[in-house]
């Protein structure tokens, strides 16, 4: 998803659902979507999709969280380790994990889409 013109934030809501702050003038929104027949899941935690769960992956959500921008590459499903709606408590548990403390969720293994 990209827009441009005159707008300052753009925010994957999740399910498909965005949001645009702080529009002035016109603005054009393109959506793009890419089916992939060889994607076979996503790591838990990994929000950045980079293929490893780390602290950028902590900060990515809080910035989520807070309608700053992330990467294109952002990944709700892989961000939300609670299984439920996407909140702070999801990047405690990353970094939880990271520091090596026990956490109720399978956080950087792979999860079958």
């Amino acid at each position: 998803m990209a827009a441009s013109g005159g707008y300052k934030n753009l925010k994957d809501m999740g399910d498909n659902t965005y949001r645009i702050t702080k529009i002035t003038g016109a603005v054009t929104i393109t959506v793009t979507t890419i089916k992939s027949e060889t994607a076979s899941g996503y790591i838990l935690g990994d929000a950045d999709g980079d293929g490893k769960v780390t602290v950028i992956d902590a900060t990515v959500i809080q910035r989520y969280l807070a309608g700053l921008s992330v990467p294109d590459t952002f990944n709700y499903q892989a961000a939300c380790v609670s299984g439920e709606k996407l909140s702070i408590l999801d990047a405690t548990y990353i970094q939880r994990y990271l520091a090596e403390f026990d956490v109720p969720y399978a956080i950087g293994e792979t999860v079958n889409s």
